[in-house]
């Protein structure tokens, strides 16, 4: 549960969600809310997966 950043969003987020929200839907909505904008953001900002040196299009 702790291995993957995504994982770790979702159990950072949820105080967070439980502090801003003021019932329990808008609670699990600002907890998810919070969980994706971290996984959004890691994902503009990694560059793991990106392999910049191979053209876009390739043809032997």
């Amino acid at each position: 549960m702790l291995d993957c950043f995504y994982c770790v969003s979702i159990w950072i987020a949820f105080p967070f969600g439980m502090w801003i929200g003021d019932n329990w839907w808008e609670k699990i909505i600002m907890w998810l809310a919070f969980s994706g904008a971290a996984c959004l953001l890691e994902q503009a900002t990694t560059k793991t997966g990106r392999n910049t040196n191979k053209p876009d299009y390739y043809e032997d």
